[in-house]
C-alpha cells in the first residue's frame, strides 16, 4: 500500500515539475537585453573632451537612433554649464552630485616621445620612473642606454612635458609598483600645469627631444612613437597598442555593484582574454583606466540619462571601441553593468529569440 501511494504521488507530482518554467540561462536573459532598448524621454546634456569626440558622437548617433524621443545636446566640458551627463577620465565632476558612474570602456596611459633618431626606446619600471620623474635629461643616460643596449642614442637632451593627467598618472603608478615595487618611486602628477588638451599636446610633440604622458588612444590616433615596457613577467617587451590595451582592461574587475556607483580595478591576476579576432590574448599593458560616464542627481530627464549610460554598455557599442583605439569593458563585468543599469528603466516587452 505504502508503495502505491508513493507511486500516486510521483504521477501526480510529474506533470506539475513539467509545468514550472525553468530558469532562464544567464547567456538568455544577457542576449535578450541586448534585444531590448530602454529608452525614457526628454533632452540631456553630455559634455565630452575633445579627445572622444568621435567616440561619444557615434554613441550619441546610435542612441537617437534607437531612441527618436530622446534629445541629446553634446558639448564640450565647461563648468558653468549644467549638463546631464558627464563623460569623463575623471569619476568626479564639479558642480555635479553623482547618482551614477559607470565605465564606458578603457583608455591608457602611454609614455610618448618624440626623437627621430630613436626606432624603439624600451624601459624597465625604474627607468621609466626615473624619466618621468625628470631624473634623465640626455638620451644617452645609463639607465637608458642599459634598457636599449642596442639602441644607437644621440647624445641630445630630452624634456619632459609637465601634464595634469592626473588618471593617465595614476594607471602608470599602479602598474609600476606591480612591475618592480622596490625599485619605482611614484610619478608626480602636476595639477597646477596646463590642462590637457589634444592641441597643445599635438604642439609639444612636434618639438624633438620631448617625452610626455599622454592617453593611448590619443597616441595611437596621432601615430606618434610609444615606449615600451619591460615587464618581468614576459621574455618580450609590451608593445602599447589597442590590442595590448584590450588585453589589460579585460584583467578589469568591479569592486561593487552595491550601488550604482561602479568602480573597476585590475586584477593582474586574472586571465586576460583575447581580443576581437584573436586566438591569444596580446601581453596586457598594465597602464588602463575607466572613461566614465557620469550622471548628476540634478537631471529632470533621469530616465533618458540613465538609458543613454545603459545604451553605452551594450554589447554592439562596446564591439566598435576598438575602432577609435579604446578598449571595450569584459564581459563578466558588462553583463553586471547592463543588469544593473537596467534597473528602474522601462524594459519593452521581451522581443521573441529566434530559433
Amino acid at each position: 500500500m505504502r508503495l502505491s501511494r508513493l507511486v500516486v504521488l510521483l504521477l501526480v507530482a510529474a506533470p506539475l515539475v513539467a509545468a514550472c518554467t525553468p530558469p532562464v540561462p544567464p547567456e538568455v536573459e544577457a542576449f535578450r537585453a541586448e534585444l531590448n532598448v530602454p529608452c525614457g524621454t526628454g533632452a540631456i546634456t553630455v559634455s565630452r573632451p575633445t579627445l572622444y569626440t568621435d567616440f561619444v558622437d557615434s554613441l550619441v548617433s546610435n542612441f537617437t537612433s534607437a531612441c527618436p524621443d530622446v534629445t541629446v545636446n553634446v558639448i564640450d566640458p565647461d563648468p558653468k554649464k549644467q549638463v546631464d551627463i558627464a563623460i569623463t577620465d575623471q569619476a568626479v565632476l564639479a558642480g555635479c552630485d553623482v547618482k551614477i558612474d559607470t565605465p564606458l570602456g578603457y583608455d591608457g596611459a602611454a609614455i610618448v616621445y618624440s626623437q627621430s633618431n630613436i626606432a624603439q626606446l624600451d624601459l624597465s619600471a625604474a627607468t621609466m620612473s626615473a624619466l618621468l620623474n625628470g631624473q634623465i635629461s640626455t638620451w644617452t643616460d645609463s639607465r637608458l642606454t642599459k634598457d636599449n643596449p642596442e639602441g644607437d642614442f644621440p647624445g641630445d637632451n630630452l624634456s619632459v612635458v609637465q601634464t595634469s593627467l592626473s588618471a593617465e598618472t595614476v594607471a602608470l603608478n599602479d602598474w609600476g609598483k606591480l612591475l618592480d615595487k622596490a625599485k619605482w618611486t611614484d610619478v608626480a602628477n602636476h595639477p597646477g600645469a596646463v590642462a590637457w588638451n589634444v592641441d597643445a599636446a599635438l604642439t609639444d610633440l612636434a618639438n624633438d627631444n620631448v617625452v610626455s604622458v599622454a592617453p593611448l588612444s590619443f597616441a595611437a590616433n596621432n601615430s606618434l612613437s610609444l615606449a615600451t615596457i619591460k615587464d618581468p613577467q614576459f621574455s618580450e617587451v609590451t608593445y602599447a597598442d589597442v590590442e595590448t590595451a584590450t588585453a589589460g582592461a579585460s584583467q578589469m574587475t568591479l569592486e561593487s555593484d552595491e550601488t550604482l556607483i561602479f568602480k573597476t580595478v585590475r586584477d593582474p591576476s586574472k586571465p586576460a582574454t583575447p581580443s576581437t579576432g584573436a586566438d591569444v590574448a596580446s601581453q596586457p599593458w598594465g597602464a588602463v583606466y575607466p572613461i566614465h560616464g557620469l550622471m548628476c542627481s540634478s537631471t529632470t530627464s533621469t530616465g533618458a540619462a540613465q538609458s543613454f549610460l545603459r545604451y553605452g554598455v551594450r554589447a554592439d557599442q562596446q564591439e566598435g571601441l576598438i575602432g577609435y583605439n579604446l578598449a571595450p569593458i569584459p564581459e563578466d563585468v558588462r553583463l553586471k553593468l547592463a543588469a544593473k543599469l537596467n534597473q528602474g528603466l522601462h524594459i519593452p516587452t521581451d522581443v521573441p529569440i529566434p530559433e
